[in-house]
């Protein structure tokens, strides 16, 4: 069975972490975001995933090149050369030969942006049944003005209509960004841009050949900084009920006497991070490999990547800290800070939602957001 990832874009919402690694391998909970899908593939029986891109990454295909030996999967690439939207990478696909019209199996596509518990299986089972041409996920949302908005028989599950960003409230189900379909849909697909949500699904839906499954667990788009950071709880929420695995990936949460420091409520801390026994984690804090967190040090709802040290004293509040940075002394990081790679925060200094591009030197106080170029 194949499945199709669309990483198209240059990752422009998670920038200045993207400048580094382009957004698939951005680590969400110390483990690259479409780590997460691949494995969640991988379980539903999965064994070729096309990485529909925009740029010809070579860090990625590296990356997938170890991935391939760890867990016997293979890759392929589609490299669109312009934009083509979420339905025309598809279709160059299979004008490239990787995806086939006429085969019998169906398979899945993804949003590399989605975190959720991938209920691949249990859609992919809806979809058999539904018998139609494609079946989409659905979250219930509560800010349902943001996105599109599915409406759907309850019986059936049949979907009848898509409305795009009401003004007015139609529904709180909205598309999660993760479907099956059968290969005939691709005949749907004309050359050049297109987009699913607003053509190809709207074409198959007065066919009466779309449908849904609504997913009820955890769901988050993050492919901004502050969604990235409201996802870190949400998700280690769902480690704390499944013991910290999911299928082929383990998250060993935080304990007292792993971390050897006080912690407050759940946290991700990778074995290899030195932590002073003074310092305070947490709640809802990532500390990537190879990190180093001194004495009296604070950091809570933040993520701090591989090779970052957070000195003496020093606090960082709801930030994501790129790798190989400092925080100086008594320095305080807060309100959605996002500091790319090698970024210096000097000692004492008050950073207040600023995004610093890599390598940058921040020597001063700043108390309003800014962008450190």
């Amino acid at each position: 069975m194949k499945a199709c990832i669309l990483v198209g874009g240059y990752g422009t919402r998670l920038r200045p972490l993207t400048f580094t690694k382009p957004k698939p391998l951005i680590p969400f909970c110390n483990v690259p975001m479409v780590l997460h899908q691949i494995v969640a593939l991988i379980g539903a029986g999965v064994t070729e995933i096309i990485f529909l891109i925009s740029d010809n990454s070579k860090m990625l295909r590296k990356e997938c090149e170890v991935w391939k030996k760890t867990y016997n999967v293979q890759f392929s690439f589609c490299h669109e050369e312009e934009p083509l939207g979420t339905a025309g990478p598809l279709r160059l696909a299979l004008k490239k030969g990787l995806l086939d019209a006429h085969s019998r199996d169906p398979f899945f596509v993804l949003n590399s942006d989605i975190i959720c518990e991938y209920p691949l299986r249990d859609l992919l089972a809806a979809h058999h049944q539904s018998q139609g041409e494609g079946t989409i996920l659905l979250t219930k949302v509560s800010n349902w003005s943001k996105y599109g908005v599915v409406k759907y028989d309850d019986n059936t599950g049949r979907v009848f209509d898509f409305i795009e960003k009401p003004q007015h409230f139609v529904g709180d189900r909205i598309n999660a960004g993760i479907y099956v379909f059968d290969p005939i849909i691709l005949t749907r697909i004309p050359d050049g841009k297109c987009s699913l949500e607003h053509t190809i699904f709207p074409h198959v839906a007065a066919a009466e050949g779309l449908y849904c499954m609504e997913h009820a667990g955890i769901w988050k788009d993050i492919g901004q900084p502050i969604d990235f950071l409201h996802a870190v709880p949400l998700f280690i929420a769902f480690l704390g009920r499944t013991n910290g695995g999911t299928t082929q990936l383990e998250f060993p949460l935080a304990t007292a006497s792993s971390a050897k420091c006080t912690l407050i409520g759940e946290n991700i801390i990778d074995p290899s991070a030195s932590i002073h026994p003074e310092a305070v984690i947490g709640p809802n804090v990532t500390i990537a490999s190879d990190c180093v967190i001194g004495k009296g040090a604070r950091i809570d709802h933040s993520v701090v990547l591989s090779g970052s040290n957070v000195h003496d004293f020093a606090c960082v509040t709801g930030c994501i800290v790129g790798w190989n940075c400092s925080i100086g002394r008594w320095a305080h990081c807060m309100n959605g800070c996002v500091l790319g790679e090698d970024v210096h925060v000097g000692e004492s200094r008050v950073v207040n939602g600023v995004r610093a591009l890599p390598h940058k030197t921040i020597d001063r106080s700043i108390f309003e957001p800014e962008i450190i170029m």
